[in-house]
């Protein structure tokens, strides 16, 4: 498996966390900006600070089971990152990049 085809496998699953666990308003707005906000940092080599919490990831805090919720998105996102953070230049020329992360890529 090609560098690129983890970090896609890796978003995917990443957004079957979101799917899963939608009445905890992970598919609102503010979970989506978070996500959108980490992918851009990470491909412009800024710094992260990856969510932990159910609060830090504004889902639904008073849930029961919201911090479950949040481990999960946070282990997901670790491996994005992770996955992100093995991509070489020779991936990054790949036209493939851009389709995966082109929407991450604008400002």
């Amino acid at each position: 498996m090609s560098v690129l085809d983890s970090v896609s496998e890796n978003l995917k699953e990443f957004d079957k966390v979101l799917d899963e666990n939608q009445k905890y308003g992970t598919r609102d707005s503010e979970v989506l900006y978070l996500k959108r906000s980490i992918l851009r940092k990470a491909l412009a080599l800024k710094q992260v600070n990856l969510p932990k919490s159910a609060r830090d990831w504004e889902i639904y805090s008073d849930m029961a089971g919201s911090d479950v919720v949040a481990e999960k998105l946070h282990i997901a996102m670790s491996r994005v990152l992770e996955s992100i953070d093995a991509l070489t230049i020779k991936d990054m020329r790949s036209p493939n990049y851009k389709l995966l992360l082109g929407r991450y890529l604008e400002a």
